[in-house]
């Protein structure tokens, strides 16, 4: 597998780290802000996204989901031949979902799990709308 790791911040390169600890070796190409450049990450600036889309199977976004959102829209074609795209924050867990059944705006439908105050979302958000 093929796959970029896109960190944003000190915090970012310090889990992008743990994450190529956990995964098998492949190939694996770092990215980080120039500010925060280690060794192991090359310097990020806008027209690697596109690279890293058409060449890579993942993209890993240590981060806001927004910024992924924004970074990769360009590229979008078909959920059959783009990459992988996963974000997660700096403490290298996934966001909750941002749409879909197990949304925690709408609590997804009967059945589903509700999403647990860990995820920061304030109660008074917590209601059908």
């Amino acid at each position: 597998m093929r796959a970029a790791l896109f960190a944003y911040s000190r915090g970012g390169c310090a889990t992008a780290r743990r994450v190529l600890e956990a995964l098998p070796e492949e190939v694996w190409m770092c990215y980080t802000m120039p500010r925060f450049e280690e060794p192991g990450f090359l310097p990020l600036d806008r027209a690697i996204y596109g690279v890293c889309f058409s060449s890579m199977d993942a993209l890993i976004f240590v981060g806001a989901c927004g910024i992924a959102v924004r970074e990769i829209a360009p590229y979008v074609k078909s959920k059959k031949t783009d990459p992988a795209v996963v974000c997660i924050d700096e403490a290298g867990s996934p966001p909750p979902p941002t749409s879909g059944e197990n949304s925690p705006w709408t609590h997804g439908p009967p059945g589903t799990a509700v999403p647990s105050p860990t995820w920061g979302l304030p109660r008074r958000y917590r209601r059908r709308f």
